[in-house]
């Protein structure tokens, strides 16, 4: 087979399969002048990445600071509402011990103290399946902040002297809805540190502790858990609701 004969007119520089003799470009592998190849590195100057400005980085640090700034009060909002869930749920399972405590009592509520000096956590961890009293986790609010240890446990909360004093069964009371037997309560050193498990309407409501968003947790003595805002109703103030809410309607 003959090959095509390639005429070169007068005037015209001769190409290459890479480099023309002008020094242009014209295929993928540039071949010299004498006949050797070399590999062709082409600069791509996309590849290299490019660093931020000093101008960009203050302005990613101003947007971060006003989202935190933002959501600074969201963030410490629902972690105060789970908290306060964490310790509703706390004296959800107190007031079930309760009341199979009750049930195994001649239907009476643990008294603080009685006869031996026992008071009701005392009596009533195990009927919160545990083996003994430092066993018993429920007994500390997540939002209580001091230290205090009765005997052996964090404790957090006290019980209504008068919805529980050893002579009330839980049959007696009218309103068991309406009647509280636990609270959110803290030390007080012109009392003593007994104010932190009993509490009792008539001068020493000041130990109940307004830990969740200006409000007390409570429990019933029909086992169910509210929220009341402070300051709580007295027999005193309000007869109607007092003596319902602190048991002084028992009959």
């Amino acid at each position: 087979m003959r090959k095509p004969k390639i005429s070169i007119k007068a005037g015209q520089p001769r190409k290459h399969s890479g480099l023309s003799l002008s020094g242009k470009m014209t295929g993928r592998m540039p071949v010299l002048l004498g006949g050797a190849k070399r590999p062709f590195r082409q600069t791509r100057s996309w590849q290299k990445g490019r660093g931020f400005t000093l101008i960009e980085l203050l302005v990613v640090i101003a947007i971060i600071s006003l989202l935190a700034a933002l959501l600074s009060p969201a963030l410490k909002s629902a972690r105060d509402k789970g908290r306060a869930a964490a310790c509703m749920n706390n004296l959800k399972q107190t007031g079930l011990a309760m009341h199979i405590y009750a049930d195994d009592n001649d239907g009476m509520f643990p008294v603080g103290p009685d006869g031996n000096g026992y008071w009701w956590p005392n009596v009533l961890y195990p009927y919160l399946q545990a083996k003994i009293m430092a066993d018993v986790k429920v007994w500390k609010c997540p939002s209580d902040t001091s230290s205090y240890i009765f005997i052996s446990v964090p404790l957090s909360y006290g019980k209504n002297v008068a919805a529980g004093n050893g002579f009330t069964k839980v049959s007696g009371f009218p309103t068991p809805s309406q009647t509280l037997i636990m609270a959110d309560t803290g030390q007080r050193a012109d009392i003593g540190e007994w104010n932190v498990v009993l509490i009792t309407a008539g001068g020493f409501t000041g130990n109940l502790a307004y830990r969740h968003s200006n409000g007390v947790n409570l429990l019933f003595v029909d086992s169910h858990v509210g929220w009341r805002q402070a300051p709580l109703p007295q027999p005193a103030g309000s007869p109607a609701e007092g003596y319902a809410l602190w048991g002084w309607n028992y009959q």
